[in-house]
């Protein structure tokens, strides 16, 4: 008896059940499209537009060749001349004997911030 009261059960489950499921599934003809346009497209180092395939996320910042001879050129006010003369004061030169040798005494007070002082006895 059980028996029959649990398959009349299981029926009428499948029969209501089956009625009110509904899938949208994506046909494989129209996957297969979307699959083919993004694939057929390269990625373009030049597109500016975010919504299309063929742009290129996360790209570095870099300077373009004519960005950069501008900049050296001093056709761009980048910076004002007592800026650019202030960097050029406060660099080494590459010829600096600061590059090439280690003190053999110990320097005095503490070292300037960002720096450790290095040395031989």
């Amino acid at each position: 008896m059980y028996k029959l009261i649990a398959f009349v059960c299981a029926l009428f489950m499948c029969v209501v059940g089956t009625t009110a499921v509904h899938a949208n599934l994506a046909s494989r003809g129209y996957v297969d499209q979307i699959v083919d346009a993004l694939a057929a497209k390269q990625s373009d180092w030049n597109q500016t537009d975010t919504t299309q395939p063929d742009y290129i996320k996360n790209k570095p910042d870099v300077y373009t060749k004519a960005e950069v001879d501008a900049l050296v050129t001093n056709q761009v006010d980048a910076y004002t001349k007592a800026e650019v003369d202030t960097l050029l004061n406060n660099k080494a030169n590459t010829n600096d004997v600061r590059f090439t040798t280690i003190p053999t005494s110990a320097p005095s007070g503490p070292p300037p911030s960002g720096q450790v002082f290095i040395w031989f006895n």
